[in-house]
């Protein structure tokens, strides 16, 4: 088993203004049982020279391009050494310093995931957000992903599935879950981070992002509330349609 409990992986691209606010946030951690990844797809902007100003407290920087932020996430996935992975990309910040020391990491031992809640940002407010329980993943995510810690042997051998550009975060909780059961996933009362939602493709996308969720609850089972949600979601796309034409 490995010594190092943690992984924090940050993804970028061209993220010059956010990114240093979320460096900081993961190097201010009052936490040392950790590695820090940053993945960069080659930005052009300015964000690797950022990066570079605090490579002394990360210990893997890559920067090179990729098929996107699921296509860096599983990068950084092959490269992680801790017995749990979590994922705070550019633009996301921990809720505080010492979120990581406030986790009960002896009690989240035996599970594969574990996830807390959230604080949403849009604009100039804050809205706290109690993450739905744990059976909710059959019908979709019940935080957003900057909420989750996974072992990192589960996650990397499941991986982030590159044929859903939205949902490939929820399609590996799905398949953890159903592979491993409910009991192997636990909701925390702790608030983990902050998340951008103005900037969230939840947010500027939340048809597709919902399309992908229903298509990929169909291979696992299609309920009688997995028809509803396909009926919803024909729905808007068509009102969508109609909207633009």
């Amino acid at each position: 088993m490995s010594d190092v409990r943690l992984s924090i992986v940050t993804v970028t691209y061209n993220a010059a203004g956010l990114v240093e606010d979320t460096l900081k946030s993961v190097i201010g951690q009052d936490f040392h049982n950790m590695e820090y990844i940053v993945v960069d797809g080659k930005s052009t902007d300015g964000t690797l020279d950022i990066i570079n100003r605090y490579a002394s407290h990360i210990q893997t920087i890559v920067s090179e391009p990729d098929r996107g932020i699921f296509d860096a996430m599983n990068k950084a996935l092959r490269m992680a050494k801790g017995q749990w992975v979590y994922f705070l990309n550019a633009g996301d910040l921990f809720a505080g310093n010492n979120v990581l020391n406030e986790i009960p990491w002896q009690d989240v031992d035996n599970k594969i995931a574990f996830y807390g809640d959230m604080i949403y940002v849009r604009g100039s407010k804050e809205e706290y957000s109690r993450s739905r329980e744990v059976a909710f993943l059959h019908e979709s995510m019940p935080a957003s992903h900057q909420a989750f810690f996974v072992k990192t042997a589960a996650a990397r051998e499941v991986g982030f599935d590159l044929h859903y550009k939205y949902a490939a975060d929820y399609n590996m909780m799905l398949r953890l879950i159903t592979a491993h059961g409910d009991a192997s996933f636990a909701h925390i009362p702790l608030t983990i981070a902050k998340y951008e939602a103005e900037e969230g493709f939840s947010s500027r996308y939340p048809n597709d992002v919902f399309g992908e969720v229903i298509a990929i609850r169909s291979h696992i089972r299609k309920d009688w509330l997995w028809y509803w949600d396909m009926t919803k979601y024909k729905i808007k796309k068509w009102l969508h349609y109609k909207s633009r034409h």
